[in-house]
């Protein structure tokens, strides 16, 4: 019912100057022009109604429901509790209703215009109506903007303290008919301040102009949590949120959405490891959780409520060993331009509802819907986009490069007349193809020079030659969206055709979605969202992330990209004893014929119905698809290891990979939502949930082809290679609930519960229990606040709880048995049967994480200043990783728990609305997090000797160990020294000389040991980080700014390895010219030898090691939007241009290519920097149109 109340109500219409007879006469005409229409409602409305001991207050409510009937009731004088034992009607019209339903009774009623009077006998209703005249109807029109002037379609228009209202239309324009004694109104907008207006204010109430003020009012807007959705103001949890336009403007011309929330959401630190379209990146919230071989460290992402897996076990990501064939990033191919808002679930009190797969966080995306009363609206954007390669290595010239070897070989041969060094077997192998170098009759050497027979005059910059000087790419997108009041839509097409920095790489993806809504009746309401992407990966190479500097563009300089005859240079190189084949970097990253092609579909439906008052049954299916397809041909051009008379000894080679993920969750629920006497807000969730996933993977090798561009199929192979399929089934069944109650909007509680029971483990451990509480004060509703104005928001949120972890392959409690294949694989004749590597473990168990997070939300001065702090301490119990077993055992490893480990830290955003006007305004933001990892325990029984290497109790994960050093050695004298006061007669290695690295003595005992002097260097993981941004708005223009930062954290530069290791065969950076001679005492590293002082430069020290903090100017955009007197003539609602720039520059004093291609990621690998694919500097062009 819209309005019970208990007094009389009437039209406060100004009198009429009639008398009585002219007053009676116009109030029968006015009532008889009502019921005319009233009567022909009422005659075609029937009802059908079988209601049992229910009030006639319910009743009321009943027909208001299902009809335009609107009641009004004096309670003084009618008793609406009244309980009514049997109401029951087939296909009856209002009249017949109300006779049942007041039989007995001295209840009458009397219709106005769908408006029904309830009265009695004696009531004064009708005659105080006649007295006074009857209630006008009142219309309202009006439209709402915001600060700017471009109009808010969709936006709630409600009639306060009741549910009746309608929704702003695309021009922001809406009409709502008010009933009698209407008041006040209130509009509501996702990311806007809720208003409420007096319509007393007003003297025209059918032009109404209401402006809305962005992001005043953040405790509004709906934040999506597990299985629902939530309040701002009513959250509990640690949840971090973020629309999809600061997102979208991070990007570049990466179009992978994780690869935007760097430095957006705070807690949410991102690594990329590669600047390879199609490829994705690390994303750890709150620290490692999972450290060892196959951990999981990722988020479960969960777009529009289907989640994808990034489980190791089954990821499409890495590789496939021998054939060497990268998979994709699934995230890749859901369209940007189709998030409308991210909701990060962070602490285990949010995300436990997800059981095990919430421990590293949840990470849900909602892409844009439709909404009610909108009309159709399309939207195209369209923007070219220009990148090129950022901090590309700077390699010598030839003239530079033939320097350097002839410095390395002086050195080298100063070496060896010192009496240590290089075997003869080396001299005379290898160092006559580069120099002269004559031994002398008393055993010592000549330095003559370089062997200038075996360089040539040219001057060959690789990089220009291997890199795109600029990459084009383009994208597109349209969508569609509309809705009525019961149905809504939404459609979007998307293509990107992008390049690559190398020279054959291309990158072209396809994306459509659909999604459809509709409330069927009054209790059921169903929808559907779909969609489907298709990408194309090519490339001219293997996967050389990792290598591309060390192994290709470190090539000579003196050799020509091409021969006399138009072919690609190769060069013969002495290696260690033999000679092989190098070909030059143009042909690695070219002569491959590598493509991947993907599909993705995800599809969800849903089925809701109301079966009673408060209580909705929800039933759901998710189904998600993954495809990768990936063929590479490798010519025998680039495979070539030997020269034999002039032939190359090597075979061409096809791999192939095929790898099929698909997962279906299908979900049932109830829900019950209720307010009890306006305080006692009370909501409870019980629901199941069954989830299965299967892998399938199988791989062929091929090689042997008559030649490298035609006949290349795999029909046309001399011989097929030994492949693999493996195909996996797992599945968790679960059972989830969830209980909220809020007092009066003050004081807030919410426990979750969750139990998933895996496939992964064996009987008795099985099942997982994840339960959760979170409450909260919201300290501004508190009378004793009333007098503190310029607080506007304080709230403290406190919640514990425990996630888990199923992250071990399918079935580890079982023993496994392999076939063997080949002639290897043949006993007695007969195929072979032999135990699996990994021997069964019957008492392995969920990995648990148990998380305590309090949390403070402010917000002052009318929400012009708005922030959280939130404080965490996490501790993962049980972590799971492979245990080895003794080699005489004939086996090699088995699952186990092995390891506990701590991660607490401490988060922190603010932001600030420093002008707020309507032509003007400016706001900026900041976020900063910091992470203390710890590895509590560790059973070292279960670790490889490298692995021991990297982890230490009491230690962060992935630290690193070394020598420490203290400069280089300027003196002999120095080195005697030491040697003299040494136990053995030697500080560290006899080998030592003037311009060697100088170690230090940790221990004091007069040597250089490992056991005594490695020493705990530092950890990959930042010490804190986070980004901040601004923005300006004046009038039509706009501008933004993003910049990240990391401070802290180490990574090992593997180039450095050159200075003395050299090969003269390889270039080297500029960066390594600074080398120690009598001449440059002060330099920064030791002196270059050739394949030289292995003892004093290959350990591990911190002189190998990078400090990675840095700052990035991560994305800048400007914007104009045409103003709405062009936009009108030109029937358009949006026209606007974008010049964006990402990447822009980076400070630091990390010496590899990008500093954030490393990080605290889940292998120990990733932490090291010899060459990733770089990431790229963009500028785009942009335009969004809407109509």
């Amino acid at each position: 019912m819209k309005k019970i109340f208990s007094k009389y109500w009437y039209a406060q219409s100004p009198p009429l100057n009639f008398d009585l007879k002219m007053k009676i006469t116009t109030f029968l005409l006015f009532i008889c022009m009502f019921q005319i229409h009233a009567e022909t409602y009422s005659q075609k409305k029937k009802f059908n109604f079988n209601l049992k001991e229910v009030s006639v207050k319910e009743v009321l409510n009943k027909i208001e429901s299902v009809s335009d009937f609107k009641f009004f009731v004096n309670t003084s004088e009618i008793d609406v509790s009244r309980k009514v034992t049997t109401l029951e009607t087939k296909n009856e019209t209002i009249d017949k209703v109300l006779s049942k339903l007041f039989k007995g009774t001295s209840i009458g009623y009397e219709i106005f215009n769908k408006q029904i009077i309830l009265k009695t006998d004696n009531s004064n209703l009708i005659n105080s109506i006649k007295n006074k005249g009857i209630a006008q109807k009142k219309i309202v029109i009006g439209k709402v903007s915001d600060k700017s002037g471009m109009p808010l379609a969709g936006v709630t228009v409600l009639v306060s303290g009741t549910k009746l209202g309608t929704y702003t239309d695309f021009d922001g324009k809406f009409k709502l008919e008010l009933p009698p004694n209407s008041e006040k109104l209130m509009f509501s907008f996702v990311g806007f301040t809720t208003k409420e207006i007096s319509l007393s204010d007003f003297t025209n109430l059918n032009n109404l102009e209401i402006t809305l003020s962005e992001g005043m009012d953040s405790l509004e807007e709906v934040v999506v949590v597990g299985y629902g959705t939530q309040k701002r103001s009513e959250v509990s949890s640690a949840i971090s949120s973020i629309e999809g336009e600061p997102l979208r403007n991070n990007l570049g011309n990466q179009t992978s959405f994780d690869r935007g929330l760097g430095g957006l959401v705070k807690g949410v630190f991102v690594t990329q490891g590669s600047g390879e379209p199609g490829t994705g990146v690390d994303i750890i919230i709150r620290g490692i959780t999972s450290p060892f071989s196959g951990g999981n460290n990722n988020p479960l992402f969960v777009i529009d409520g289907v989640p994808f897996l990034t489980d190791p076990v089954y990821n499409a990501g890495g590789f496939t060993g021998a054939l060497n064939v990268q998979n994709a990033n699934p995230l890749q191919n859901i369209n940007p331009e189709d998030i409308e808002s991210i909701d990060v679930l962070k602490d285990a009190s949010a995300t436990a509802i997800y059981g095990s797969r919430g421990t590293n966080g949840v990470i849900i995306v909602n892409t844009k819907r439709g909404k009610k009363g909108e009309k159709s609206n399309v939207t195209f954007s369209s923007r070219v986009m220009f990148s090129t390669p950022v901090n590309t290595p700077d390699y010598l010239s030839t003239e530079e490069w033939k320097d350097n070897i002839d410095l390395m070989f002086r050195n080298s041969v100063d070496q060896l007349n010192n009496g240590s060094g290089y075997s003869p077997f080396y001299v005379q192998s290898y160092f006559r193809d580069w120099a002269t170098v004559t031994r002398n009759s008393d055993g010592s050497y000549t330095y003559g020079g370089l062997n200038e027979d075996n360089y040539d005059d040219v001057n060959t910059n690789w990089v220009d030659e291997v890199y795109r000087n600029t990459a084009v790419s383009l994208q597109n997108n349209l969508s569609i969206t509309g809705g009525t009041e019961k149905t809504t839509f939404t459609l979007s097409l998307g293509y990107l055709d992008q390049e690559g920095l190398l020279g054959k790489d291309e990158y072209d993806q396809y994306n459509t979605r659909f999604n459809l809504e509709h409330q069927i009746n009054n209790y059921l309401k169903a929808g559907f969202t779909g969609s489907f992407s298709y990408s194309k990966n090519q490339s001219g190479h293997q996967n050389i992330n990792g290598w591309l500097n060390t192994g290709i563009l470190n090539f000579r300089p003196d050799v020509p990209v091409y021969d006399e005859n138009g072919l690609l240079n190769r060069i013969e190189n002495w290696y260690y004893g033999s000679t092989r084949i190098v070909p030059n970097p143009v042909g690695l990253t070219t002569l491959h014929d590598k493509q991947q092609k993907n599909f993705t579909n995800l599809g969800s439906a849903f089925l809701e119905a109301e079966v009673l008052k408060d209580l909705v049954v929800r039933a759901d299916v998710n189904a998600a698809r993954f495809t990768n397809s990936t063929s590479e041909f490798t010519p025998v051009s680039k495979v070539g290891t030997a020269l034999s008379n002039g032939t190359i000894l090597g075979t061409s080679y096809l791999s192939k990979l095929q790898t099929e993920n698909s997962n279906v969750i299908v979900n049932l629920s109830a829900n019950y939502n209720t307010t009890i006497n306006d305080v006692h807000n009370i909501e409870a969730l019980l629901g199941s949930a069954w989830d299965r996933n299967w892998v399938y993977r199988s791989t062929a090798g091929y090689r042997g082809f008559p030649d490298d561009d035609v006949l290349i199929n795999a029909s046309y192979a001399q011989e097929a290679r030994p492949g693999s399929e493996a195909q996996f089934e797992r599945g968790i069944n679960s059972i989830f609930s969830r209980f909220s109650y809020n007092f009066d909007q003050k004081y807030f509680l919410t426990l979750n519960f969750r139990t998933d029971r895996s496939s992964r483990f064996g009987p008795g451990n099985q099942r997982g229990y994840f339960p959760s509480a979170a409450a909260s004060w919201n300290i501004t509703k508190e009378s004793f606040m009333e007098n503190i104005k310029p607080l506007s928001n304080l709230r403290l949120r406190a919640g514990y709880g425990r996630t888990g972890s199923n992250n071990i392959g399918d079935f580890a409690y079982l023993q496994f048995f392999n076939v063997a294949s080949r002639d290897a694989g043949l006993y007695a004749g007969e195929q072979a049967v032999g135990l699996s590597g990994t021997l069964p473990n019957k008492e392995v168990k969920w990995e648990t994480t148990d998380e305590l997070n309090i949390g403070l939300d402010f917000s002052l001065f009318n929400y012009r200043v708005t922030g959280s702090v939130d404080w965490y301490d996490r501790k993962t119990r049980g972590a799971l990783m492979k245990g080895f077993y003794p080699l005489e055992s004939g086996a090699t490893n088995y699952i186990q728990n092995f390891a506990d480990v701590s991660n607490s830290g401490l988060e922190i955003d603010l932001n600030v609305d420093i002008f707020r006007e309507k032509d003007f305004g400016w706001s900026v933001g900041f976020n900063y997090a910091h992470n203390d990892n710890v590895l509590d325990k560790l059973n070292t029984d279960g670790l490889t000797t490298s692995e021991s290497f990297y982890f230490e109790e009491g230690r962060p994960v992935f630290h690193f160990k070394g020598y420490k050093t203290d400069g280089i050695f300027q003196e002999q004298s120095e080195i005697d020294a030491l040697n003299n006061a040494s136990p053995d007669g030697t500080y560290y290695s006899s080998l030592t000389s003037p311009g060697d690295l100088k170690y230090v003595d940790i221990n004091g005992d007069g040597e250089i040991t490992r056991d005594g002097d490695y020493v705990y260097l530092g950890a990959s993981q930042p010490d804190f980080f986070g980004g901040f941004n601004t923005s300006i708005r004046y009038k039509n223009f706009q501008i933004g700014a993003n910049f990240v930062y990391s401070v802290g954290g180490m990574t090992q530069i593997t180039d450095a390895s050159v200075i003395g290791f050299g090969q003269p065969h390889q270039n080297i950076l500029r960066e390594f010219t600074d080398s120690w001679t009598p001449d440059n005492r002060d330099a920064r590293y030791p002196r270059t030898l050739v394949y030289g002082n292995f003892d004093n430069s290959t350990p591990s020290s911190d002189f190998k090691f990078d400090d990675t903090s840095y700052l990035r100017f991560q994305a800048l955009q400007f914007q104009y939007s045409l103003p709405n007197s062009i936009l009108n003539k030109l029937s358009l609602n949006k026209l606007a241009f974008t010049v964006t720039g990402n990447n822009l520059f980076t400070i630091t004093d990390f010496r590899g290519v990008d500093p954030s291609s490393t990080g605290p990621a889940a292998s120990r690998f990733a932490r090291f920097t010899s060459g990733p694919y770089p990431i790229s500097q963009t500028w785009s062009l942009g335009l969004n149109l809407n109509f």
